[in-house]
């Protein structure tokens, strides 16, 4: 990451922050700030605030697992379990990143988990399965999907363990996904096929008991999917007229809002990831069409469009994959690509109370060091 200069204005001084480790597009009254994490070739695909995880193509159809956790240069592959040369990381806590591991991309993915300690644990189960993975993971539950033998991929939860796997393919279902999971760890968001269509809903329960209920809504013309979930928020998309339409839910049907900003011109549009504050994702515009990664607070009116803070030589397409909040702190990561590279970018919304006082704290600053220059102290 290059180092940046953070410039403010306090009653008519100029105030110099100094150098951080951030790229920032931060002015008065502004809080978002972006980091691109260097080097060039990874992508950010989960994140738990200061720890981003996903990985990094090395060849056709595959990849490596990484985690980043701050400073230049600073992502880490994570160890490859004996026998397997490749791997992606989906999901990440302060305690563990889910992802899975493979040999053939498509044909033999072995879904699990690295720990605190990055020791991998596999979580396939013992018989009858010929692919998994995972998607998502709180505390001690992992979820995504297990592929029985020659089907489709059909929704899976496990509690840390092998042994523990539940498929929660809802009944009359073709295929199932779980792709998130709430922070009571008792929501699980995803899509179940449904009469050849791909049905956004939920699973909720603990245990070994789950409750599937269908947010398929009324006025879609497709697929549809949930990709985030809080306790009471659910973000995805929805088929509008053949266009994806970013779409968030509370639990029923009847609460499903498209947030679709047809005021910026975009196509399509499509949320990754959710907190009860900000949902993040990206729209796609523009000849030839591009994605740009943003984020909407509640409202279709309320997108915010963090492709636009970036360099022009990253114009060429952004994408927000990820979203984790503590403290009113916000931490969105996804991708930034320019003409021959892709980087893992992460942008940072630091609350506007904490910049008042750090205004606050430099405007004080400067009035006792023109006193001191009054009376003669200045060294």
């Amino acid at each position: 990451m290059a180092t940046h200069t953070v410039v403010r204005v306090c009653t008519g001084f100029l105030l110099a922050i100094g150098a951080i480790t951030q790229q920032a597009a931060m002015s008065l009254g502004a809080a978002w700030d972006y980091s691109i994490l260097t080097p060039a070739g990874y992508q950010a695909y989960g994140t738990a605030g200061t720890q981003h995880v996903g990985g990094k193509t090395v060849g056709t159809n595959q990849t490596r697992a990484a985690y980043w956790t701050g400073g230049l240069g600073a992502w880490t592959d994570l160890p490859q379990p004996g026998g397997w040369n490749y791997s992606w990381a989906t999901s990440t806590t302060a305690s563990q990143i889910g992802g899975y591991v493979y040999n053939t991309y498509g044909t033999n993915e072995r879904a699990g988990y690295w720990d605190a300690s990055l020791a991998w644990t596999s979580l396939h189960p013992a018989s009858g399965y010929d692919r998994s993975a995972v998607n998502s993971t709180i505390g001690t539950l992992q979820a995504g999907w297990a592929r029985p033998t020659g089907a489709n991929a059909q929704a899976a939860v496990w509690q840390g363990t092998a042994a523990s796997f539940d498929n929660l393919n809802p009944a009359g279902a073709s295929e199932s996904q779980v792709f998130a999971i709430a922070p009571s760890g008792t929501v699980l968001g995803g899509q179940a096929g449904i009469s050849m269509t791909r049905h956004a809903g939920v699973w909720t329960g603990s245990g070994g008991t789950w409750t599937w209920k269908d947010l398929y809504p009324t006025g879609a013309s497709g697929h549809s999917y949930i990709f985030g979930t809080t306790d009471t928020l659910q973000g995805g998309y929805v088929t509008v007229g053949g266009n994806t339409h970013a779409s968030t839910w509370n639990g029923t049907k009847a609460s499903w809002q498209d947030l679709h900003p047809g005021a910026t011109g975009a196509t399509a549009s499509r949320i990754q990831a959710v907190t009860d504050t900000y949902q993040a994702g990206y729209i796609t515009l523009g000849t030839p069409a591009h994605n740009e990664a943003g984020v909407w607070s509640g409202t279709a009116d309320s997108w915010l469009n963090l492709h636009s803070m970036l360099p022009t030589e990253y114009a060429t397409a952004s994408a927000a994959f990820g979203i984790y909040e503590s403290g009113g702190e916000t931490w969105v990561c996804g991708i930034a690509t320019t003409a021959t590279q892709t980087h893992a970018v992460v942008w940072h919304m630091v609350p506007e109370p904490s910049a008042l006082a750090l205004l606050g704290t430099g405007c004080v600053a400067l009035l006792a060091l023109a006193a001191r220059r009054r009376r003669g102290e200045c060294r």
